[in-house]
């Protein structure tokens, strides 16, 4: 029985290990493409009166109190597509934390003019806590050891990312009980009129409306109510995803529809934050299990 269990989570290890290789590639190509929308955004700042530019935290205000010149900016833009690149080839830390810095001066200049979003900092994360992945190759990993301690690395920084969606579950389950308690006759969650309200509040900030189709949709009983319970419960108990590949899939399937329902009804556009945990928790060894099975780590 114990030697199974150690074979069992010697696999796991393998999992994790033979996925991060591939998610780690992965993430510096995204992040080209993320670079490419930070320059777009930038085109059309310059369009705007320079009055307009406002940071309204102290990290903007110390990164970039004001819109910056074009040879700045494509300076440091450009640099961090090289730094993209050559991450893929060389792991060296100190190249990916310049990456990670640069990374977040152009996440601070598209958030100004009086405005601030947390779109972007799953993406930031992920960069964050892979930094604490040590710089080391599959082939270097030529012991149970080895295996078992570069596994764990990759499983304490998906758990630096996916913590951030526990907290908000937590939060939220807190606000949910609280309005039960102490103001149980307003409106919450649990409410039949809540994802409908939600829905109608969003598209007007929009100058938007909610389709007759979606207003009757809002209507089935309990759906909805069950809905948000199952994704409140996936949000709280997302950070298990990081050390249990099959929790992992519920968790990403969970949190990918959270972020579709979010995008297609409630016009909130977390982009990059679904392509961040599909990169991070796709389970690559699937797709290739002949070649997976092949490589003996």
């Amino acid at each position: 029985m114990n030697f199974k269990f150690r074979l069992i989570n010697q696999l796991e290890n393998e999992k994790y290990i033979y996925d991060y290789s591939f998610a780690d590639i992965l993430l510096r190509v995204f992040s080209i493409a993320w670079i490419g929308h930070v320059i777009y955004s930038y085109k059309q700042n310059l369009e705007r009166p320079l009055e307009l530019f406002e940071p309204i935290i102290w990290i903007q205000s110390y990164l970039s109190p004001n819109l910056p010149s074009q040879p700045l900016f494509y300076c440091i833009a450009s640099n961090a597509i090289l730094l993209c690149i050559h991450t893929i080839f060389n792991k060296k830390i100190i190249f990916r934390v310049f990456l990670f810095l640069l990374l977040i001066w152009l996440n601070a200049l598209k958030w100004n003019y009086n405005f601030f979003s947390h779109v972007g900092h799953l993406f930031l994360l992920a960069h964050l806590f892979t930094l604490f992945i040590p710089p080391t190759t599959i082939k270097e990993l030529n012991s149970t050891l080895k295996i078992k301690q570069f596994s764990y690395s990759i499983r304490w920084a998906y758990a630096g990312v996916l913590i951030t969606y526990s907290m908000a579950g937590f939060w939220k389950y807190l606000a949910l009980f609280s309005k039960l308690v102490l103001y149980p006759t307003e409106i919450n969650w649990l409410s039949e009129r809540a994802a409908k309200l939600n829905a109608i509040v969003s598209a007007r900030l929009w100058d938007e409306t909610v389709s007759n189709f979606m207003l009757n949709f809002y209507n089935v009983p309990w759906f909805w109510q069950i809905g948000t319970l199952v994704i409140f419960t996936a949000q709280l108990f997302a950070i298990l995803g990081a050390f249990n590949k099959r929790i992992s899939y519920f968790i990403l399937i969970m949190l990918v529809l959270f972020h579709f329902y979010n995008l297609l009804f409630i016009n909130t556009h977390f982009y990059a934050a679904v392509v961040v945990l599909l990169i991070l928790l796709f389970p690559y060894h699937l797709l290739d299990y002949k070649n997976y099975r092949q490589i003996k780590l």
